[in-house]
């Protein structure tokens, strides 16, 4: 069961990564100039792509069941916690103005 859920998600995720969402970062990148501009064209990849990951989760969530329905979960907490800490050196200040401009590289940010 856990397996299929993991398999369901993945496909999930592929299937939702939206060939819309890399036509509309091409679309937006072909008028970017400047950093920002940059920043605000991968910031909405970024947000369409969440949210695209977090349908996933809402529907293999349903599917689990029992202990497979509390790992899950207990999973996902995890994950947020590692992604809440792992971009601290970027968010620290010292990186540089590139870094900051970068919603990819932004603490707490997806």
């Amino acid at each position: 069961m856990v397996r299929l859920l993991a398999v369901f998600l993945g496909l999930l995720v592929i299937g939702a990564s939206a060939a819309h969402a890399d036509e509309a970062y091409d679309a937006c990148m072909k008028t970017a100039t400047t950093n920002f501009d940059f920043g605000q064209c991968g910031g909405a990849y970024v947000k369409r792509a969440d949210d695209a990951l977090k349908a996933a989760w809402k529907q293999t969530y349903k599917l689990a069941t029992g202990q497979t329905a509390k790992d899950l979960l207990a999973e996902e907490q995890a994950w947020i916690a590692y992604k809440e800490k792992s971009c601290l050196l970027y968010a620290n200040g010292e990186s540089g103005r590139e870094v900051r401009s970068s919603p990819f590289l932004s603490a707490g940010e997806g």
